[in-house]
């Protein structure tokens, strides 16, 4: 498993999170499963190998041409083959809707060819470059589509920004509250920037801190203090908040460390 990440400087920065670059070789009767923990950003993958597979609820889905991850309520997993390579982006949550016209509701818990959303060439042109070379022409691309799409703007982009720097742990009524707009209101213009409404996204920043801290932990981890650290009301609501994102009880999250958001170093290999 390869795995090459840069973070962009500048006007993209404020939406893109990082580029990254990812592959690996396996025994052709071997595949690599790894756990997709949502947190909120977008992904978006040109894919540039072997064809790969998306897995929720039991329900697959194969990629050839690569995807645009829309938010998710729960985590994915997805299949990697020999021969696995591509190009990625992770937009933060709010940074997806200005390089695009459709709205991000629309992604809501789907997985969709990228052909759909961006131009076929936009992965012709990938082809043979190095990853320096193929950031460089994405710079240059979603530069472009901002600047084609600049009169777009939202509070949306400050609350969400806010949301995750205080890592869920927020009162959504303060924003309706600071700048005199509806609840409905509110929802509705997250829907269509973001996808998901911002308690989901502050429920999503908080599981995050948590696993965070998990991975920090060197010996064990102290529930409770994560319990008072995070702000919850007790250790069950915790609990019951990872397990229906992340798909396991933290214990077996800690046991099993198969997750994306491990940067790609704790991998499931399964004999096909």
């Amino acid at each position: 498993m390869q795995f090459l990440e840069s973070y962009p400087i500048g006007q993209l920065a404020k939406y893109v999170k990082s580029f990254w670059r990812m592959s690996c070789n396996l025994p052709s009767d071997q595949k690599l499963v790894t756990r997709d923990i949502p947190n909120g950003d977008f992904h978006v993958f040109f894919n540039l190998g072997t064809a790969f597979m998306s897995q929720k609820e039991g329900v697959q889905h194969a990629f050839s041409r690569g995807i645009v991850k829309g938010q998710q309520p729960s985590y994915l997993l997805m299949h990697q083959y020999d021969g696995f390579d591509g190009f990625g982006i992770s937009f933060y949550p709010w940074g997806l809707f200005p390089f695009i016209n459709i709205p991000a509701s629309e992604f809501y818990e789907l997985v969709v060819d990228v052909n759909d959303v961006f131009e076929a060439t936009v992965t012709e042109r990938l082809y043979g470059l190095t990853f320096k070379e193929q950031q460089m022409l994405m710079e240059k691309f979603l530069l472009k589509k901002l600047e084609d799409n600049i009169g777009r703007s939202s509070i949306v982009a400050f609350i969400s920004a806010d949301i995750v720097d205080k890592k869920g742990q927020v009162k959504i009524s303060s924003y309706i509250d600071k700048f005199n707009i509806s609840q409905k209101h509110l929802s509705r213009c997250f829907h269509e920037f973001i996808g998901m409404t911002p308690k989901k996204l502050a429920n999503l920043s908080r599981i995050n801190n948590v696993i965070n801290s998990i991975n920090m932990g060197i010996d064990s981890v102290d529930w409770m203090e994560l319990v008072v650290k995070n702000n919850y009301h007790d250790q069950a609501h915790m609990i019951k908040e990872f397990k229906q994102i992340v798909g396991l009880s933290p214990e077996r999250y800690i046991l099993e460390k198969d997750s994306l958001y491990q940067r790609y170093s704790g991998v499931l290999t399964i004999n096909n």
